[in-house]
C-alpha cells in the first residue's frame, strides 16, 4: 500500500506542471494507484481482521467506497462552471 501511495502521490505532483500530457498522464498514474489501493485495502482488512468480524467490516468497506464515489460526483456536480473558456 505504501509503494502505491508513493505511485498516487507521483501521478499528483505530475498534474501540477500545466501542460495536457503531464495532467492527462498523472491522472492515469493516479487513477491506477487509486485502482490498486482499493484491492489492497480490502485484503489488507481480510488478512489483519479477526476472521469472526469479516463478515461484517467487508460490507462496511465496499459500502463506504460506494458512499465515497457518489459524495464527490454530488460535489463535483455542485461546483459553477469554469469561467476561463
Amino acid at each position: 500500500m505504501i509503494i502505491s501511495t508513493l505511485i498516487g502521490i507521483f501521478g499528483v505532483g505530475l498534474e501540477l506542471i500545466e501542460s495536457i500530457p503531464c495532467i492527462v498522464t498523472g491522472r492515469i498514474i493516479y487513477g491506477a494507484a487509486g485502482g490498486v489501493y482499493s484491492v489492497c485495502v480490502g485484503r489488507y482488512v481480510e488478512e489483519t481482521a479477526p476472521h469472526q468480524h469479516l463478515s461484517f467490516l467487508h460490507p462496511i468497506y465496499i459500502c463506504g467506497t460506494s458512499v465515497a464515489k457518489m459524495l464527490v460526483f454530488l460535489i463535483v456536480a455542485g461546483l459553477p462552471e469554469d469561467s476561463d473558456k
